[in-house]
């Protein structure tokens, strides 16, 4: 009885907080519940579209595994790179080729970069090679002759790389795969450094082989030929392989979709 006075005697005195604190506890279960719910809510709702994005991103990668597994570098097309800028520059500076030649460099250049000189001007004067014109036959030979003169003095410059069309239509679609808004940006990261890699290989090394070779050829007199296996062995010697960069993407292409992690991959 005393117990059950005293307990009494404390609910009177203390109703009012302890009424606060119940008050507390279930409005914060409520909120909890609320937001647990919300939460529930929100992934249901977005998982139709979380869906979609992963479907567009796997067909995307995949394509995309499948343009740089199959001797990507070849693809490239260095090889002929190599073979149509040593024939069109020797060309330019005095040297004489057949009309089969001249056909096939005619019929192969889908595209030139051109290098700007040290104001930054974009030196966009080329010799007329091709035209049918006499007078521009001539200006062309007396051309061609000055910068021969020039290289012999050791003063040898290619102002342009030309490009197959091949190597245009790889290079657009790394390019396009980079720009989609659907690609990872940890897969982008890595084909933005492919795509400075053949840049590099395009604009400083393939340029850099083609002014050796032309070095060579005049020191030499032109009397031993030239060997186009050794020229792109030279370009090979100095350019960048892209195996490591490959590696990285493929490896984060197979994180990304957990192809390790799957059950029937183990």
């Amino acid at each position: 009885m005393l117990f059950s006075t005293s307990t009494t005697l404390f609910l009177d005195n203390n109703i009012s907080w302890i009424k606060d604190l119940f008050t507390i506890f279930f409005s914060g279960t409520a909120i909890l519940l609320a937001i647990l719910t919300y939460k529930r809510a929100k992934e249901t709702l977005f998982q139709p579209v979380r869906s979609e994005v992963m479907k567009k991103q796997t067909d995307l990668l995949v394509r995309l595994l499948t343009i740089l597994e199959h001797e990507f570098r070849e693809k490239l097309d260095y090889k002929e790179l190599i073979y149509l800028n040593t024939e069109s520059w020797l060309f330019d500076y005095g040297f004489i080729f057949s009309e089969d030649v001249k056909h096939y460099l005619k019929k192969t250049i889908a595209g030139s970069v051109f290098f700007t000189d040290k104001q930054g001007k974009i030196n966009v004067t080329r010799i007329e090679a091709f035209s049918n014109s006499e007078n521009k036959k001539e200006s062309t030979f007396d051309d061609r002759k000055k910068m021969y003169e020039k290289a012999k003095k050791g003063d040898i410059k290619i102002d342009a790389i030309h490009l197959t069309k091949q190597h245009i239509e790889i290079v657009i679609k790394i390019h396009e795969f980079a720009d989609n808004p659907f690609m990872p940006s940890i897969i982008v990261e890595e084909l933005r450094k492919l795509i400075v890699e053949i840049k590099i290989n395009t604009e400083t090394h393939l340029r850099s082989t083609i002014e050796w070779v032309i070095e060579e050829v005049i020191k030499r007199e032109n009397k031993t030929g030239i060997k186009f296996d050794g020229v792109f062995n030279e370009f090979n010697k100095r350019s960048i392989h892209h195996i490591e960069t490959l590696k990285n993407i493929k490896l984060k292409i197979r994180n990304y979709l957990q192809i390790d992690s799957t059950p029937w991959s183990k």
